[in-house]
């Protein structure tokens, strides 16, 4: 059986030059949200953010400090979780390394210590991606 993810169209959306929002030069999460109207009009099926992790930015983003927060270039966390929800509003999947990173529970680490669990087993693109 063929999945949805086998045959579809997915974008990378590079945030830092996609859209910007608020006129500071730089794209942001807010300016992806504003042109998701014009994805399914295009035969997109699924977008990808790319990085929006909190970073030194030395790397393109990919240089990631902070796996449980949007560096504050892109937004917030509430510009993040808005844009999967308008996504899916215009019916297009979503997937994101944030979808697939979950946060272990603070239990008296040391500051600054990251605990990550990732399924790496789990289809990047499958249905548990539709419920962020």
């Amino acid at each position: 059986m063929i999945e949805w993810w086998q045959r579809a169209a997915i974008y990378q959306t590079f945030p830092r030059s996609f859209q910007d929002s608020d006129g500071d030069g730089e794209g942001d999460i807010q300016g992806i949200i504003r042109r998701l109207d014009y994805l399914p009009w295009l035969g997109i099926d699924a977008i990808w953010p790319g990085p929006t992790y909190r970073s030194p930015l030395l790397d393109s983003g990919y240089d990631v400090s902070d796996f449980r927060s949007v560096d504050p270039v892109f937004g917030s966390m509430q510009d993040f979780d808005a844009l999967i929800s308008e996504a899916h509003a215009h019916g297009v999947k979503s997937h994101s390394l944030s979808a697939k990173v979950k946060k272990i529970e603070d239990r008296q680490e040391p500051p600054g210590a990251i605990k990550v669990r990732v399924d790496i087993n789990e289809n990047p693109l499958g249905e548990s991606n539709e419920q962020l």
